[in-house]
């Protein structure tokens, strides 16, 4: 039931797709919510492994309209949105 409702996703059926950015690829939507975490997961691996800036830049050219980015203590993400993305 799950692969069927991923597969069957309708843009703007008035529904939120949750997705990675790798399964994602692809899709463009009207908004956007990019969630990126700290530099360091609990696991103790580099969190560079997971979130890199190809990774990122695939995120933020699916948004169409409007992008909007929790970032969770990563600040290397921090201050390139403050230099290039300042807030509205």
């Amino acid at each position: 039931m799950r692969r069927n409702k991923k597969v069957n996703f309708w843009a703007n059926s008035g529904t939120t797709k949750f997705a990675t950015i790798h399964s994602f690829k692809g899709w463009e939507v009207h908004t956007l919510f990019l969630v990126i975490e700290n530099e360091a997961s609990e696991c103790n691996v580099a969190q560079d492994e997971f979130v890199t800036p190809e990774l990122v830049y695939t995120a933020i050219t699916r948004c169409k309209q409007n992008l909007i980015v929790i970032n969770l203590g990563n600040e290397k993400y921090r201050q390139f949105f403050q230099k290039y993305m300042p807030s509205v």
